[in-house]
Parts: C-alpha cells; structure tokens; sequence
C-alpha cells in the first residue's frame, strides 16, 4: 500500500510540476520581453525629439532597423505623426483666428459706413453724393 501510495503521489506531482516549470518559464521570458517593448518604445519617444530638436536643419533621414530596433522606429514614428498633427491643429486654430479677426475687422467697418462715418474724410458724403448734389443743385436751368 506504501508503495502505491507514492507511485500515485510522484504521479500527480510530476503531472503538476512540468506544467508549473513551463509557465515559470514563460513569466520569465514575458518579462524580459515586456521590459524590452517598453524601453524600446522609450527610445522611439527620445529619437523622435532628438529629431525634431535637430540644429541640423530638416534634411531627410532613413531609419532602418530590425527586431527591437523596429520598435524603436515604429515607435519614433508614431510620436512624429503626433507631432505633427499638433502642429497642424495649431496651424488651423491660428488660421481660423486670423479669419475672424478680419471678418470682425470688415463687420466693423460696414458698420461705420453704414452709421456715417464713411471714413473717407469728406464729412460722411461718398463722391457720389457729392456730385448728386451739385447737379441738383443747377436751379432748373439749362
């Protein structure tokens, strides 16, 4: 009975023992592997403000690389295109701006020559008032 006892035990305890080893096994590889995705993606993040800092103008640059390196590119890229649609919302926001500041400016405008203001210096009278008023101004003569 003793005997089987324990060839039933170290049975169940082999049957355990791989499976638990293998994944022990994996959870180390995972995190090596995750540790390695995350300061990849770090260095994309530096690469990328390395490059858009550059004193040395905007000349074109290849980046080739494989395994991690690609990360790391991949993730340079993915920060440049943030960047850049940064710059373009701002561009458009300052666009837009620009365009209701002279819509403003022209409303503002219209609004004086309408009140009489005119802002020609004749007195709030266009030449075109001026010369209806001279011609009606002949007594009926001819």
């Amino acid at each position: 009975k003793q005997l089987l006892k324990q060839t039933v035990l170290a049975g169940i305890i082999t049957a355990i023992a791989i499976p638990y080893a293998l994944t022990q096994m994996a959870n180390s590889i995972d995190s090596s592997w995750t540790l390695a995705v995350e300061r990849s993606d770090e260095a994309g993040v530096e690469l990328a403000k390395s490059l858009l800092e550059s004193q040395a103008g905007h000349r074109p640059v290849t980046l080739v690389a494989y395994s991690m390196g690609a990360r790391t590119v991949y993730s340079c890229l993915k920060e440049l295109a943030r960047h850049q649609e940064l710059w373009e919302d701002a561009r458009e926001e300052r666009r837009v701006k620009k365009r209701n500041e002279r819509r403003r400016r022209e409303r503002e405008r219209q609004q004086q020559q309408q009140k009489g203001g005119g802002g020609n210096g004749k007195g709030g009278k266009s030449a075109d008032d001026s010369a209806t008023v001279s011609s009606s101004g002949s007594g009926g003569r001819r």
